[in-house]
């Protein structure tokens, strides 16, 4: 890590101009979120008497995104908000100090503000050493070839010269020749290089290739402890791992020659592919999931990738083993840290509307069951959505027992308010699974199939309007226990809207064509 001698100012908390070494940024970075958490943890504890974790700097107050804000929310927050300010200007100035220092673009200050991506971009900038120790670096190095030059002329390294019997045999005084040597001789990262030497080689067509998949097995066996057999789905998964696989594969792209901007760009999305096939194949995930999980995840690897290219110029290739280590550790310490401070997700409302050309009297009966739909054309269906067929009710009245049968199982749905013909709403003790995984694999069961998209209460609102026909509402609240959870909720809401939308229609269409019915049978008397 070269020198690691600490140097602390006071300006360095303030001033935005100047540099920071990484002994500096590192000690002060890593108090001040010390200081601010037993702060925040405080506050939260003895004034207002909530409770606070890790887990809330990541998503704060999303919750009332659905359930809108009280007065006592409010005046938590803000006094929140207001004490982060210190913290928020000398992180700011930390950061870009820092950034100076290593001679990378000030704008890369916004990967401060990114939950989860900000710790592996404290990493990087702890390991990334200042363009002073780097030049210093090159200097020593660029004069070892003419020491050698010069001790070779004079004989030192000549076999007919002052060397002892057991050195010429290789049996002492020698370098470390494989990797379990160089590990017990503390040289891992040699061993890493040397290996990096011999497969990213020469410059080929299949060179990026090579580098995009190298971080590739580090990051399916993550994933497959994370979300496999550990069931998380959270910032580490979605955020974390893309960032450092996108942020070192590019690196290993650019361990010989320097890369242009669309070439690291190209390693950073082929990483996060071949990241995904490996997914399928070790059966970790499907496809329509690894599709949703895209948008986000090109996002964040265009960051890496971008970031890459610009710490390629900023570092030496002795510098990538080390990245690639302090990364490696990082993640699991984040899933560990994301499984032992679960955090609630907040409760969702989804309400969708459609008008009905009948009295709601007659909607109601076909709100509290109704008949089979037909099979769904919409493509979201196709993929494996999970869609609704029928309902029934058992008894009637508060009390009663509602079941919304889906291609994938049952919602039961005990009443809790029955206000023929206006109100039905029902809480939800039983559900069906949301999806049926699209995978090579015809028993793929990922966890987050079961407890994690949740359907908590919902209900029908019928109105009547003043031509005589209905305005029927329907309101599902659910949550959805995957993160980010704002992201996440873009896809559920959706779908959501969808089964909505497919209830809604077919429930309009059976009260009309029972209005029409009922019509003619009418006429049909009336003329006998």
């Amino acid at each position: 890590m070269g020198n690691f001698a600490l140097q602390l100012k006071p300006s360095d908390l303030y001033r935005f101009d100047g540099t920071i070494d990484r002994a500096a940024y590192f000690t002060l970075g890593a108090s001040l979120m010390v200081v601010k958490y037993g702060l925040d943890m405080s506050v939260s504890h003895f004034i207002f008497h909530r409770s606070w974790s890790f887990i809330d700097y990541f998503a704060p107050a999303l919750s009332l995104t659905s359930t809108g804000i009280t007065v006592p929310d409010f005046r938590f927050y803000s006094t929140m908000l207001i004490l982060s300010l210190p913290f928020v200007w000398a992180g700011s100035v930390l950061t870009i100090r820092r950034l100076r220092a290593t001679q990378l673009p000030l704008w890369l200050v916004i990967c401060f503000f990114f939950p989860v991506a900000n710790l592996v971009f404290f990493k990087v900038l702890i390991w990334l050493p200042s363009q002073k120790d780097e030049a210093e670096h090159d200097l020593i190095q660029g004069s070892k070839p003419a020491l050698e030059d010069k001790k070779s002329q004079e004989g030192v390294f000549s076999d007919k010269v002052n060397q002892p019997a057991a050195f010429k045999k290789g049996e002492l005084s020698r370098e470390p020749q494989t990797v379990v040597e160089n590990l017990r001789a503390g040289k891992a990262d040699s061993a890493i290089r040397k290996f990096l030497d011999k497969v990213i080689g020469e410059e080929r067509w299949y060179t990026i290739h090579i580098a995009a998949a190298l971080p590739v097995p580090f990051a399916v066996a993550f994933l497959y402890a994370a979300a496999a057999i550990f069931g998380n789905y959270g910032w580490s998964v979605f955020i974390a791992a893309p960032f450092a696989v996108t942020i070192l594969a590019p690196l290993l792209y650019a361990y010989k020659t320097k890369r242009t901007y669309w070439q690291c760009l190209n390693a950073s999305f082929l990483a996060l592919f071949y990241t995904g096939l490996g997914a399928i194949a070790f059966h970790i995930e499907g496809i329509v999931c690894l599709l949703m999980a895209t948008p986000l995840i090109t996002f964040v690897s265009a960051i890496g990738g971008s970031i890459a290219y610009r710490i390629q110029g900023s570092t030496n290739k002795e510098n990538i083993p080390k990245i690639a280590g302090s990364l490696s550790v990082l993640l699991p310490f984040m899933t560990a840290w994301e499984i032992n401070s679960p955090s609630t997700p907040p409760t969702y409302e989804v309400k969708t509307a459609v008008r009905v050309n009948a009295k709601p009297a007659a909607v109601w009966q076909r709100v509290i069951c109704f008949p089979p739909m037909r099979k769904p054309e919409e493509l979201m269906f196709r993929f494996g959505i999970a869609y609704p067929t029928h309902a029934t009710i058992t008894g009637t009245g508060n009390g009663a027992v509602r079941h919304c049968v889906f291609n994938t199982g049952t919602f039961v749905e005990p009443i809790t308010v029955f206000d023929a013909p206006k109100l039905l709403r029902f809480d939800v003790t039983s559900q069906a699974r949301p999806m049926n995984e699209t995978s090579i694999y015809s028993d793929l069961n990922p966890p987050h199939l079961t407890g994690y998209m949740m359907s908590k209460q919902g209900q029908f609102l019928l109105a009547k309007r003043t031509d005589g026909g209905t305005n029927l509402e329907g309101t599902t609240w659910y949550q959805n226990h995957m993160e980010p959870y704002f992201y996440w909720r873009f896809f559920s809401d959706a779908i959501i809207h969808k089964i909505h939308e497919r209830v809604l229609a077919h429930v309009k269409t059976v009260s009309e064509n029972d209005v029409a019915q009922e019509l003619e049978r009418k006429n049909f008397t009336a003329e006998r």
